[in-house]
């Protein structure tokens, strides 16, 4: 089994944990080559292609179960793993797939332009509404804590924040190739 990670720090496990996230976008490796070919190819010929890209790119595949990715700390009782070194049981980039309890199934792939996410999409992908603002007149949205201070005016918006917080780059206007993950909780 193959474990997925969601940032802690942006609150993208939780959201996860919860349902209320159900979406995860993450960059389409291709080879230079394969990426000038594929930004080439109409829209019809790029659905043709999508079974192929996702074969030869995709770490995931639908209908295939994967961990979600937890520090032991996170999930085991003190000392469960007491004998384990102390980054081991920190950091859930040591946990094995098959000792975590949350797990995803992946539903449906699709690729698409980074910047191409719908509003619907975007919270999909964990960023959360606040009440309509009456000094902006009109909904906020935000990610993570809204006490953080990125509080956006869509959620599109909201969405391009997470992604430079995410990366502290500019993926945003690098709008790479994405894989668009669907997933569906198992609890």
């Amino acid at each position: 089994m193959k474990k997925i990670m969601f940032n802690d720090a942006l609150g993208l496990t939780a959201a996860v944990l919860s349902g209320r996230k159900t979406l995860t976008r993450r960059v389409v490796s291709f080879s230079e080559n394969d990426a000038a070919i594929y930004s080439n190819l109409t829209d019809a010929e790029r659905e043709a292609m999508l079974p192929v890209i996702i074969n030869r790119y995709s770490r995931y595949q639908v209908g295939e179960r994967v961990a979600i990715a937890q520090a032991y700390k996170d999930v085991f009782l003190p000392g469960f793993f007491e004998h384990l070194p102390k980054s081991a049981i920190n950091n859930k980039m040591f946990v094995k797939a098959e000792f975590m309890p949350n797990k995803i199934d992946i539903t449906d792939i699709q690729i698409q332009r980074l910047q191409d996410i719908s509003e619907d999409d975007c919270l999909k992908e964990g960023i959360q509404e606040l009440a309509p603002c009456s000094e902006c007149g009109g909904p906020m949205y935000y990610f993570s804590d809204y006490n953080d201070g990125w509080w956006f005016y869509d959620p599109r918006e909201a969405f391009e924040g997470l992604m430079y917080r995410l990366f502290h780059r500019d993926l945003w206007k690098e709008n790479p190739w994405v894989f668009v993950y669907t997933f569906k909780l198992v609890k």
